[in-house]
């Protein structure tokens, strides 16, 4: 049985670029090929609001979508920022107000004064801050952690925690510990455990960034998604970095506009897939590459220095374990 087009189904068109198909049929996710028909139906007419409600789906995720279509180099957006979900309509109900922060109504002198004398713990708090900042500290700030500990209820454990992290990147002064410990709190961040399983996991994250700016030579910070893309990689799924240059070298190389989603694609492909090893790593690319490529490849292999054979790497298209490729 031939197939054709309907004729009336053909009144109203979209356009899809031919790489999204040919590249991307098997790697591109289900929300993100959803995403992509619904930007080429509407066209200028786009919303990503609008689409995440007719997708039944969270905007960000919408957002991430069209972050991989923009990596692949298949959709252009110039300095977008996720924007912010519209708000609610209002509710003719009324509802209960959230719950916030304490008010910051700082004690007097007179309260520290008092609370020194009749709480030993609050007496060493004023003492190890002093030691740590390396200085007297003034009567405002007795007053400032008296706030912290007993109105804001902070643990002075955790006040500590704060301090010495404050300490540690040059921020000796007492509003800087106030708004690090205010905003712990507000996420849910109050016993030392948690404290310092965040310090954790922040120390993995400078370092998983350190890292990839190392391996694409870049001089200036990571954003937010980024050093999270990173801190993954290297720490949660436990990559070795060789692993990463692979992937990153190669989107670096094939000029794509965001090499870190880019590779985070890769790599999450390589994850699904077990694959762990580097050389293994360049097999599932050669894999994964156009016949033609793959024929010019065999051919040069013996000659062909790192950079030459990335070069040959110009579309990829999802790796396939050897067994599921055979069949």
């Amino acid at each position: 049985m031939a197939w054709r087009w309907d004729p009336a189904a053909l009144c109203s068109v979209c356009v899809l670029p031919a790489a999204a198909v040919r590249e991307h049929i098997g790697l591109a996710s289900p929300l993100q090929w959803r995403v992509l028909l619904e930007f080429a139906a509407d066209g200028d007419a786009f919303n990503l609001h609008a689409c995440a409600k007719m997708l039944h789906k969270p905007t960000d995720a919408v957002y991430e979508a069209l972050q991989y279509w923009k990596a692949s180099g298949i959709l252009i957006g110039e300095g977008e920022e996720m924007p912010k979900e519209p708000p609610a309509p209002a509710k003719v109900t009324e509802t209960p107000a959230p719950v916030t922060r304490p008010q910051p109504v700082k004690p007097q002198m007179t309260e520290v004064l008092q609370k020194e004398k009749e709480d030993e713990t609050f007496s060493n708090l004023l003492f190890s801050v002093s030691a740590r900042f390396g200085k007297p500290i003034t009567p405002g700030n007795m007053e400032t952690l008296l706030y912290l500990y007993d109105t804001a209820g902070i643990p002075a454990d955790v006040i500590l925690l704060v301090v010495a992290y404050a300490v540690a990147h040059g921020k000796i002064n007492m509003r800087y510990v106030e708004t690090v410990a205010l905003n712990w709190l507000d996420g849910g961040i109050s016993t030392l455990p948690a404290a310092e399983e965040y310090l954790r996991i922040l120390e993995q994250k400078d370092d998983a960034a350190a890292r990839v700016r190392r391996i694409l030579g870049r001089a200036r910070e990571l954003d937010r998604r980024s050093r999270d893309m990173a801190h993954t990689w290297l720490y949660v799924w436990g990559m070795s970095e060789e692993l990463v240059t692979v992937a990153l070298q190669y989107a670096a190389e094939n000029g794509r506009s965001s090499p870190i989603a880019y590779a985070n694609t890769v790599l999450t492909d390589w994850h699904e897939n077990g694959i762990t090893d580097p050389k293994e790593a360049k097999k599932a690319l050669r894999r994964s590459m156009k016949p033609a490529a793959k024929r010019r490849a065999q051919t040069e292999e013996s000659s062909l220095d790192l950079k030459g054979y990335e070069q040959l790497l110009e579309d990829y298209v999802p790796s396939l374990p050897a067994d599921k490729e055979k069949s």
